[in-house]
C-alpha cells in the first residue's frame, strides 16, 4: 500500500515519505524501506533529530522488537490466566522504546532525541507499529524525563542481564510448563 501513496527519501536507503501534514515517523517489520516519514515530520523536525529518530526506529528494527512483541502477544493469547505474561503485554512495549532511545542517545545524543520526543508527543501512531511517538502522554513524559536527568534513575551493576535473564524467565517458564502440559495429554487411538 505504502508503494501506491509514499515516494522514497534520496539520502536514506530505508525511508518513505508519506505526504501528511501530521508530524509522524514509524517503522513496520519489512524488507524494503520499512520506516515511514511524513512530510509533517520533516517540515517539523530539525536535521539533527530526523537522524535520531531514525536511528531509534533502527534500533527497532535491528533487534527485531516486532518479534518480541508478537512472541508476547502469542504467549498471552495462549495462557491468559497467567499475570506475569498479561505484564508482559502491557510493560514490554514501553521498555522497547527506551531500549531503542538508548540506540539512538548513543549514535546521536540526548538533546536531538528529546527534542523530537517533545515535537512527535502531541500525535499517537497506531497500533501495531512501532515509532518515536509514544501511544500515550504518560510514557511521552517518563522517556523525556529518563533522557533528561539519566542520573536520577537508580542504576543496578548488572541490570542488562538480570533483564535478559527475567524475560527469558518470564517468556520461558510458561512457554516449557504448555508444552508439558500439552505432552501429558492423552494420545489419541
Amino acid at each position: 500500500m505504502l508503494d501506491v501513496v509514499a515516494r522514497d527519501l534520496v539520502t536514506e536507503p530505508d525511508v518513505r515519505v508519506l505526504e501528511h501534514p501530521l508530524p509522524l515517523i514509524y517503522c513496520l517489520p519489512s524488507r524494503e524501506r520499512p520506516i515511514v516519514v511524513t512530510t509533517g515530520a520533516l517540515k517539523q523536525l530539525e536535521p539533527a533529530e530526523v537522524e535520531a529518530v531514525l536511528a531509534h526506529e533502527r534500533a527497532h528494527l535491528q533487534q527485531q522488537h516486532h518479534l518480541i512483541l508478537v512472541l508476547a502477544d502469542a504467549l498471552r493469547s495462549a495462557i491468559p490466566w497467567l499475570r506475569t505474561l498479561r505484564l508482559a503485554h502491557t510493560t514490554l512495549p514501553g521498555l522497547l522504546e527506551l531500549a531503542a532511545d538508548d540506540h539512538a542517545v548513543r549514535h546521536h545524543g540526548r538533546a536531538p532525541l528529546i527534542g523530537a520526543l517533545q515535537k512527535l508527543a502531541i500525535t499517537s501512531c497506531s497500533a501495531g507499529a512501532l515509532a518515536v511517538n509514544p501511544a500515550t502522554a504518560e510514557v511521552a513524559r517518563l522517556r523525556i524525563a529518563r533522557l533528561s536527568n539519566p542520573s536520577a534513575l537508580p542504576r543496578a551493576p548488572h541490570a542488562r542481564p538480570l533483564s535478559w535473564l527475567a524475560i527469558a524467565a518470564a517468556l520461558g517458564v510458561p512457554a516449557t510448563l504448555a508444552t508439558l502440559a500439552v505432552m501429558m495429554l492423552p494420545l489419541p487411538c
